[in-house]
């Protein structure tokens, strides 16, 4: 298996149809990622307790009780330490990880031209493949572009029609002997230009020594879907070392659903929450049953991987042990203009 992989209302700007800017250069015009999925999240998981500046003399007040650093003793807690406070698998880190490459491109674009903004799409969806993809929405990945980054730690791609723009970041470490982190992402453009939807796959590949297929720190295979329209985000995950062993949510603007397996535990729990604070909604999970049956997303389980001490959970549609097979390189990319 070879694999891998700018807010909503913001205007994106006609893409490739560019304005001259300085020396012969010119805008993208690719969609930052980050934005949309910060607005359509409920504020209590844009940014994290911990982080908040508050007048002098105001106390602290918790987010439905939970902290950045504090405690794990229930899903609920774990999904909000590990996925939206600072640490490896914090999403909106590893989002702002692609934009910034991005902005970094973008930079490069205006100070002069580039051949390739103006070349075809060479379609890269069959060097892919993806657990549990939306079987009446194939997940696509197309490129006109690609750069490679100085330091020889992976590449950035890109591509766009008029409906879809493809993001692709992929490769921290050679991915066989140390981390890999990378994400490749369909941004949906609606009819005014802004962003529509989101969905991208974001893998952190197993940290292994030389000669040793053992995981050594995070590792995991998230799903994203994202709906600005609806003000709806959802996401799936498995792996390791990252708090649990699989699990799903999905959010809008008045409660947040979240079920799954923590790490050391064996029974999935479930839970509703209400979004303003991430307190315990009152009628339990039955609060949630509307963003339940509405799950677009097939949840992720990892597979056992003996090497890493990891038991089977979930799904079990996520290969532990090939991870970093989910990263393309420059050799997969050969065929696409150099930026």
């Amino acid at each position: 298996m070879k694999n891998i992989f700018w807010q909503k209302g913001s205007i994106v700007l006609v893409p490739l149809a560019l304005s001259a800017c300085g020396q012969g250069g010119s805008e993208i015009g690719a969609p930052q990622v980050t934005p949309p999925l910060s607005e359509a999240l409920p504020t209590s998981l844009r940014s994290t307790a911990a982080l908040r500046v508050l007048p002098k003399g105001q106390s602290l007040a918790m987010v439905g009780g939970m902290t950045c650093g504090g405690t794990e003793s229930n899903i609920q807690e774990a999904v909000y330490q590990r996925l939206f406070c600072d640490g490896p698998t914090k999403i909106l880190s590893l989002t702002d990880s692609i934009d910034s490459r991005m902005a970094e491109i973008n930079t490069r674009a205006q100070e002069s031209e580039k051949t390739c903004l103006s070349g075809d799409n060479v379609d890269k969806s069959s060097l892919l493949a993806f657990p549990a993809q939306l079987e009446s929405n194939v997940f696509s990945q197309k490129y006109k572009c690609k750069d490679i980054f100085g330091d020889g730690d992976g590449l950035m791609a890109f591509g766009n029609n008029e409906t879809n723009w493809w993001l692709l970041e992929s490769g921290q470490g050679d991915g066989t002997t140390s981390s890999g982190i990378s994400q490749a992402w369909r941004v949906t453009l609606a009819d005014d230009g802004t962003v529509a939807s989101e969905e991208a796959y974001i893998t952190i590949a197993p940290k292994v020594s030389s000669g040793s297929a053992t995981l050594a720190g995070s590792s995991m295979l998230l799903h994203l879907l994202v709906d600005t329209t609806a003000g709806t985000v959802e996401a799936t995950t498995a792996g390791g070392s990252i708090g649990f062993k699989h699990v799903h949510f999905r959010s809008n603007a008045t409660h947040v659903y979240v079920s799954g397996v923590r790490d050391g535990q064996t029974s999935t729990e479930e839970v509703c929450l209400n979004a303003s604070d991430l307190s315990v909604a009152s009628g339990g999970v039955t609060d949630c049953q509307s963003l339940e049956e509405g799950l677009a997303l097939t949840a992720l389980g990892r597979q056992a991987y003996s090497a890493g001490g990891l038991d089977a959970s979930g799904a079990q549609n996520v290969d532990m042990s090939a991870l970093a097979d989910f990263i393309l390189g420059e050799t997969d990319l050969s065929d696409i203009s150099a930026f």
